[in-house]
């Protein structure tokens, strides 16, 4: 039988691991893979060819070039009879999932990786865009967590027909804390606790409500910083409430990290503040590295946090409750080690090796038993 023939559309080029890695752990002799980017060329085109994968560069990232994208991609398409079409982030979708119905895939694929975020934007003409694309275009729709399976129900109205569970997963032997001891990071820790975050420096993030939750804990104990990885449009505005807060000598910005594997490692405590996630990749990478957690509940942080056990779950925008769950932190630095065990048994769980079977199964059941 011939493979499977899958074509991934993504608007980014920058790096991705998380699909570089779901196929690379995929059973390359059942799907036979095509990766297809809006933007121009950039570091995903090199991660994809590592792995022998193609990828076609329709190099138009912009909105006003749509029925063009769409025209072009309803050729492409059916110049390659692909059986799935994949869709990754809200543009790709807006293009590629008319131009695969156009092209008559029969089977298109909605990834939840951006929907989490559409009910916080209080956009009605956002919603009803975004809902149609899943509910109406798309023949079966991908939530890696519970709270985004959720979301799709009740938010946008998906059949539960339609609607598939599946995490993603990471390359464990990559955030292997074996590698990163921490040791290279103790310079700039000073004999500071330190408490870290990673992510893109924006709204949703929700790093305004860390910083005012941190005010009160920082006055309590002078020795515990924060350090922020990552940068954003949001990076000059919580300058200036630390400023305001009195943080300026307890919160470090470190700016993006081609590998944030080192600086992590340096953490002793994870906290991740958002307001929303689909999944929420960052948990399942620190818990990697054996860091216990202080998390939202959103995307994967309530199946993956034990609150208590490896770390403290908390409501998001709740500031109080993450000021709580700071202080209730620092009173088991003797566990601390005990926690990162218990937080890197519940990353296994995660591991692409175990979650590519389940998303390749997924795959075949979509397309074989309609084979002949």
């Amino acid at each position: 039988m011939n493979p499977i023939k899958i074509c991934h559309v993504i608007q980014a080029t920058i790096s991705n691991h998380l699909l570089i890695n779901t196929i690379k752990n995929s059973d390359r002799s059942r799907f036979d893979y095509t990766i297809v980017t809006l933007d121009p060329e950039g570091k995903l085109h090199e991660e994809a060819a590592q792995i022998n994968v193609p990828v076609v560069t329709l190099n138009k990232p912009s909105r006003r070039q749509m029925l063009q994208t769409i025209a072009e991609l309803v050729r492409f398409f059916r110049s390659r009879s692909f059986d799935i079409v994949q869709v990754h982030g809200f543009d790709a979708s807006l293009v590629a999932l008319p131009a695969a119905l156009l092209a008559g895939v029969k089977k298109r694929v909605f990834s939840g990786h951006h929907s989490h975020e559409v009910p916080l934007h209080n956009s009605k003409r956002l919603k009803i865009v975004d809902s149609f694309l899943a509910r109406r275009l798309a023949t079966d729709v991908i939530a890696p967590s519970k709270d985004m399976y959720d979301i799709f129900v009740q938010t946008h109205r998906v059949p539960t027909r339609k609607l598939h569970l599946i995490p993603h997963g990471i390359d464990l032997g990559y955030w292997s804390p074996e590698k990163f001891n921490g040791q290279s990071m103790e310079q700039r820790r000073h004999g500071k606790i330190v408490f870290g975050a990673v992510g893109r420096l924006y709204w949703i993030k929700a790093y305004d409500q860390l910083l005012r939750a941190f005010a009160p804990v920082a006055k309590r104990h002078p020795d515990v910083v924060i350090w922020m990885v990552g940068e954003g449009a949001d990076l000059d505005a919580l300058k200036s409430l630390c400023g305001e807060l009195g943080l300026s000598e307890q919160v470090f910005f470190l700016g993006a990290s081609a590998d944030v594997r080192e600086i992590v490692s340096g953490f002793d405590v994870f906290i991740h503040p958002a307001l929303a996630e689909s999944f929420g990749l960052v948990y399942v990478e620190t818990m990697a590295l054996k860091k216990p957690q202080i998390g939202a509940a959103v995307g994967i942080a309530p199946e993956a946090i034990e609150d208590g056990v490896n770390g403290y779950l908390v409501q998001p925008g709740d500031v109080e409750g993450l000021s709580n769950a700071m202080e209730a932190m620092l009173t088991r630095q003797a566990e601390w080690k005990t926690m990162g065990e218990k937080a890197l048994r519940a990353a296994e769980r995660y591991s692409v090796r175990i979650t590519q079977v389940q998303c390749d199964e997924f795959y075949s059941s979509l397309v074989e038993p309609n084979r002949v």
